[in-house]
């Protein structure tokens, strides 16, 4: 497997990822060989037909496109690892192409995270404003605080009660 990065505008990676042949052959003859098991061909019991009959009856079309999946999902997690690339989400697949010889290439969009480069910030210098507080700027906001949450309730004739 070969795996090319390229950076794109956006925080944007784009992974072009060239399997060997000899990988997809190998996943599709695994899938095959789990279609087999269910090909039932009168006169033989179930997979144990000549292999020539049972690939008439398997959809060689759709053996490739679940190999090309399969080799898809292993290969991808394969880069992300080798490349140490750690993506927001899944990649968007851009481009796919399966060769006559079953070699398979196809890119990745990958959303990351973006890099940021600080300016030079040792040695700033910030003037520090110190504000000075009274005693009657205190008592003026503790009144203010008072009047806000006080309860007022009418005194009935009776007079001041315990608990008031």
């Amino acid at each position: 497997m070969q795996v090319t990065i390229e950076r794109r505008p956006g925080s944007k990676v784009a992974l072009t990822i060239t399997v060997e042949p000899s990988v997809l052959e190998q996943r599709k003859e695994q899938l095959f060989q789990k279609h087999a098991r269910r090909v039932t061909i009168p006169g033989f019991r179930p997979g144990k037909a000549p292999r020539r009959l049972m690939e008439e009856r398997v959809n060689q079309s759709t053996l490739q496109q679940e190999a090309v999946e399969a080799v898809i999902d292993t290969t991808y997690k394969e880069a992300l690892n080798e490349t140490q690339l750690e993506p927001l989400e899944r990649g968007e697949i851009e481009d796919l192409d399966v060769a006559d010889d079953l070699s398979l290439t196809y890119t990745v969009l990958v959303s990351v995270r973006p890099e940021v480069t600080l300016g030079e910030y040792h040695g700033l210098e910030v003037a520090q404003q110190v504000t000075a507080v009274t005693d009657a700027q205190v008592d003026a906001e503790i009144d203010q605080i008072r009047q806000r949450t006080a309860e007022y309730r009418e005194i009935t004739d009776d007079g001041i009660l315990t608990g008031d």
